[in-house]
């Protein structure tokens, strides 16, 4: 059967919209990708951070307090948009190494740190919270910290929050 100029223009055009179509849903399915894995690499550093405040804790009984970056946080950004030297004691005594940062680490993307006095909050201890203010993808898991009066997993519908107490 001969083929006439016009089917095979359109079959080159049909292939073109194939083509086109399966390269969209390749670079949004990656884009999808790339933010669980930056959302991963989140939870991973919190757990770093955590240890790191543990080791703190053991060596000086007592969690670091904080640089009060923004409102008593000490952040990984700073309000103006600037990086910020994020829980300075962990570097000082070399408990965590090269800094850590939200992948993104933007106004929107960030960790935070804050220590708070006993009696904060009516909690009956000093504590601090440590929280991933926002992740990329959707998460079940907000981690948890409340005091009676406030309830900090709250306050970032998308973050993840963990709280610990002096003891």
């Amino acid at each position: 059967m001969l083929q006439t100029k016009g089917t095979s223009k359109l079959r080159k055009s049909f292939a073109i919209i194939i083509v086109s179509c399966i390269l969209v849903i390749f670079f949004v399915g990656f884009d999808d990708i790339r933010a669980k894995v930056r959302d991963t690499k989140r939870k991973a550093d919190i757990n770093q951070i955590v240890k790191a405040l543990d080791i703190y804790y053991d060596r000086h009984g007592k969690y670091p307090e904080s640089e009060d970056d923004w409102q008593g946080w000490d952040m990984t950004i700073s309000p103006s948009g600037g990086s910020s030297n994020f829980l300075k004691p962990l570097y000082d005594e070399n408990i965590l190494t090269g800094q850590i940062r939200d992948p993104l680490n933007n106004n929107t993307y960030f960790y935070r740190y804050q220590k708070f006095p006993y009696g904060s909050n009516n909690c009956l201890t000093e504590y601090y919270v440590l929280q991933i203010v926002n992740f990329e993808t959707y998460q079940n898991d907000h981690g948890q910290g409340s005091c009676p009066k406030y309830n900090f997993a709250k306050e970032l519908p998308n973050g993840f929050t963990i709280m610990k107490n002096d003891q």
